[in-house]
């Protein structure tokens, strides 16, 4: 099933690379250790960005909904990316808050470099948050 997904990524086809992870059982996921949750969100965040260039936000949208929640932060803030690239402050803001917040959720060890990449961001649209944004209530 992973040579499907790779396929498909090849294609650009992201909402299937999705929908083939989707498919694979519990066994089949812990075979592939981190690979699976890496792959499900860089292509949800593919797939979401794709559908932002089309101007569909409601595409987008579905996509990032239909993340599992402990992969969702990482799509809104691919987005974030996007978003502030095209200048879109206030879409900027917005992903980056709601990534932040589930960041905030996660509790993980291993979320440094995010934690890092969310804050060069906030320095750069509001400077004056930077410092205080992983310290505010959820």
């Amino acid at each position: 099933m992973a040579r499907a997904v790779n396929l498909a990524v090849q294609e650009e086809k992201f909402d299937q690379a999705i929908v083939i992870l989707d498919g694979f059982n519990e066994q089949e996921r812990e075979q592939l250790n981190s690979a699976w949750e890496d792959w499900r969100w860089e292509y949800a965040s593919l797939a979401a960005i794709a559908r932002l260039k089309n101007d569909d936000r409601y595409g987008m949208n579905r996509i990032i909904a239909s993340t599992p929640d402990n992969l969702r932060s990482f799509v809104q803030i691919a987005i974030a990316n996007e978003l502030a690239a095209r200048g879109d402050r206030n879409g900027t803001i917005e992903f980056l808050e709601e990534g932040r917040k589930g960041l905030a959720r996660l509790n993980r060890p291993d979320l440094v470099d995010w934690r890092l990449s969310l804050t060069r961001r906030y320095l750069e649209i509001m400077p004056q948050e930077a410092p205080h944004f992983f310290v505010r209530s959820q």
